[in-house]
Protein backbone atom coordinates (compact mmCIF):
# COMPACT_ATOMS: atom_id res chain seq x y z
CA UNK A 1 0.00 0.00 0.00
CA UNK A 2 1.20 3.21 -1.11
CA UNK A 3 0.46 7.01 -0.43
CA UNK A 4 0.33 9.36 -2.93
CA UNK A 5 0.09 13.31 -2.52
CA UNK A 6 0.32 14.96 -5.83
CA UNK A 7 -1.34 17.77 -7.88
CA UNK A 8 -1.68 15.31 -10.89
CA UNK A 9 -3.22 12.37 -8.94
CA UNK A 10 -6.03 11.67 -7.15
CA UNK A 11 -4.37 11.98 -2.99
CA UNK A 12 -5.42 8.76 -1.63
CA UNK A 13 -4.23 4.88 -0.64
CA UNK A 14 -3.10 2.74 -4.00
CA UNK A 15 -3.11 -0.78 -2.87
CA UNK A 16 -0.71 -2.62 -5.78
CA UNK A 17 -0.68 -5.80 -7.05
CA UNK A 18 1.87 -8.33 -6.44
CA UNK A 19 3.20 -8.15 -9.86
CA UNK A 20 3.84 -3.82 -10.05
CA UNK A 21 6.80 -2.68 -9.86
CA UNK A 22 7.25 0.94 -8.82
CA UNK A 23 9.86 2.95 -10.65
CA UNK A 24 11.19 6.24 -9.95
CA UNK A 25 13.36 8.96 -10.49
CA UNK A 26 15.23 11.48 -8.13
CA UNK A 27 16.34 15.06 -9.27
CA UNK A 28 19.41 16.26 -6.93
CA UNK A 29 19.51 20.17 -6.27
CA UNK A 30 21.15 22.15 -3.95
CA UNK A 31 19.50 24.69 -1.59
CA UNK A 32 20.74 28.00 -2.41
CA UNK A 33 21.21 30.37 0.58
CA UNK A 34 20.98 28.38 3.26
CA UNK A 35 24.26 28.28 4.97
CA UNK A 36 25.16 25.14 4.98
CA UNK A 37 28.38 24.36 2.47
CA UNK A 38 25.81 21.92 0.09
CA UNK A 39 22.51 20.86 1.33
CA UNK A 40 20.92 18.49 -1.11
CA UNK A 41 17.77 17.52 -1.46
CA UNK A 42 15.62 14.65 -2.90
CA UNK A 43 12.79 15.00 -4.49
CA UNK A 44 10.98 12.24 -6.81
CA UNK A 45 10.41 13.88 -10.67
CA UNK A 46 8.90 10.66 -12.08
CA UNK A 47 7.34 8.06 -10.52
CA UNK A 48 5.86 4.94 -12.58
CA UNK A 49 3.81 2.27 -11.35
CA UNK A 50 3.95 -0.84 -13.80
CA UNK A 51 3.81 -4.36 -14.06
CA UNK A 52 3.99 -4.45 -17.84
CA UNK A 53 8.39 -3.37 -17.91
CA UNK A 54 10.73 -4.81 -16.37
CA UNK A 55 12.67 -3.18 -13.76
CA UNK A 56 16.24 -3.57 -15.44
CA UNK A 57 15.96 -3.90 -19.12
CA UNK A 58 16.54 -7.42 -20.26
CA UNK A 59 15.68 -8.71 -16.80
CA UNK A 60 13.68 -11.47 -17.97
CA UNK A 61 15.95 -12.78 -20.49
CA UNK A 62 18.94 -12.80 -18.35
CA UNK A 63 16.90 -14.45 -15.29
CA UNK A 64 16.33 -17.27 -18.00
CA UNK A 65 19.63 -17.32 -19.78
CA UNK A 66 21.08 -17.77 -15.88
CA UNK A 67 18.80 -20.41 -15.26
CA UNK A 68 19.56 -22.31 -18.40
CA UNK A 69 23.00 -22.12 -17.62
CA UNK A 70 22.63 -23.40 -14.24
CA UNK A 71 20.36 -26.15 -16.00
CA UNK A 72 23.64 -27.35 -18.38
CA UNK A 73 26.34 -27.48 -15.70
CA UNK A 74 27.62 -24.09 -16.55
CA UNK A 75 27.93 -24.59 -20.00
CA UNK A 76 26.59 -21.84 -22.62
CA UNK A 77 23.12 -23.19 -24.41
CA UNK A 78 23.62 -23.43 -28.20
CA UNK A 79 21.55 -21.36 -30.38
CA UNK A 80 20.50 -24.79 -32.15
CA UNK A 81 19.33 -25.63 -28.39
CA UNK A 82 15.16 -26.36 -28.29
CA UNK A 83 15.67 -25.25 -24.61
CA UNK A 84 17.51 -22.22 -25.80
CA UNK A 85 15.00 -21.67 -29.03
CA UNK A 86 11.79 -21.82 -26.33
CA UNK A 87 12.53 -19.49 -23.65
CA UNK A 88 13.64 -16.56 -26.30
CA UNK A 89 10.63 -17.25 -27.82
CA UNK A 90 8.58 -17.12 -24.40
CA UNK A 91 10.99 -13.51 -23.96
CA UNK A 92 10.02 -12.73 -27.37
CA UNK A 93 6.50 -13.11 -26.78
CA UNK A 94 6.30 -11.19 -23.28
CA UNK A 95 7.86 -7.80 -25.43
CA UNK A 96 5.51 -8.27 -28.36
CA UNK A 97 2.32 -9.39 -26.41
CA UNK A 98 2.81 -6.25 -23.90
CA UNK A 99 3.85 -3.81 -26.65
CA UNK A 100 0.73 -4.45 -29.15
CA UNK A 101 -2.04 -4.61 -25.59
CA UNK A 102 -0.71 -1.33 -24.47
CA UNK A 103 -0.67 0.55 -27.99
CA UNK A 104 -4.65 -0.40 -28.05
CA UNK A 105 -5.11 1.09 -24.65
CA UNK A 106 -5.94 -2.20 -22.84
CA UNK A 107 -3.25 -1.45 -20.34
CA UNK A 108 -5.53 -4.13 -17.38
CA UNK A 109 -4.64 -7.14 -19.86
CA UNK A 110 -0.58 -6.51 -19.78
CA UNK A 111 1.42 -9.62 -18.35
CA UNK A 112 3.57 -9.02 -15.16
CA UNK A 113 7.48 -9.84 -16.05
CA UNK A 114 6.95 -11.39 -12.83
CA UNK A 115 4.63 -14.29 -13.87
CA UNK A 116 7.14 -15.60 -16.40
CA UNK A 117 10.00 -16.29 -13.30
CA UNK A 118 8.88 -19.50 -12.10
CA UNK A 119 8.94 -20.75 -15.71
CA UNK A 120 10.43 -24.15 -15.44
CA UNK A 121 13.47 -24.72 -17.63
CA UNK A 122 14.92 -28.23 -17.80
CA UNK A 123 17.28 -29.19 -19.52
CA UNK A 124 16.03 -32.21 -22.49
CA UNK A 125 12.44 -30.55 -22.02
CA UNK A 126 11.54 -27.64 -24.25
CA UNK A 127 7.81 -28.19 -23.39
CA UNK A 128 8.45 -27.66 -19.46
CA UNK A 129 8.52 -24.09 -20.62
CA UNK A 130 5.14 -23.70 -22.30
Amino acid sequence: MITMKSPLVPTGNYKLSEQCYVIATRTLFTKSGSGLPREVMESYAHIWLCDSEEPILGQLYRTYYKELVHVNKGTLPLKSDYVYQAVVWVWQFWLIYNHYIQQLGLHELTLGVKLFFNCPVLSNNADSIY
